[in-house]
């Protein structure tokens, strides 16, 4: 990756995450069953939107109003090979929930209710974003080494996926 492109790469990253319908329900909708409540606009819920859940910086520890989830991705460290090629990098996706939202229910196939952790389904359809990205277009390549688990503050909690940046073409 080129230091030039770092904002835009990060940009173009969080714009492969908004063009999943299934991540914008589960982080615009702030309900027990967000997959029946109305899809948010991409716009609404994109950096600079009206109702921005998708942020291109750390959340902010001491956000304490209203119940919302929220995905923050950024670089917070990178090795250079010169003064503008990084070398390595690693990527954060923080997915942050409110307490009382991570519990949901989705209805399945057949019609019964399951019932799943917000935050882990945020999580697993980041990691299959990213995989269907580097299957389907060979421009991104991350690969996921941990998930942490992150106490934010009195109303929020987190899912920490961090990924190292192999290629970005």
């Amino acid at each position: 990756m080129n230091l030039s492109t770092i904002s835009s790469d990060l940009v173009g990253l969080l714009g492969k995450l908004l063009r999943d319908d299934e991540l914008i329900y589960l982080v615009g909708n702030d309900i027990a069953r967000p997959f029946e409540g109305p899809k948010k606009s991409v716009g609404e819920l994109a950096p600079l939107g009206t109702d921005q859940r998708f942020y291109p910086y750390p959340f902010n520890i001491e956000y304490k109003e209203g119940m919302r989830s929220q995905i923050h991705v950024y670089f917070p460290s990178m090795v250079f090979v010169n003064n503008d090629v990084v070398e390595d990098s690693v990527v954060w996706f923080d997915v942050v929930v409110h307490k009382e939202l991570w519990l949901i229910e989705k209805r399945l196939a057949d019609g019964t209710i399951a019932k799943l952790v917000r935050p882990y389904e945020i999580v697993q359809n980041i990691a299959e974003i990213i995989k269907r990205v580097e299957r389907d277009t060979r421009d991104l390549k991350i690969d996921l080494v941990s998930f942490d688990h992150l106490g934010v503050n009195a109303n929020y909690q987190a899912i920490r996926l961090e990924g190292r940046l192999v290629s970005w073409q």
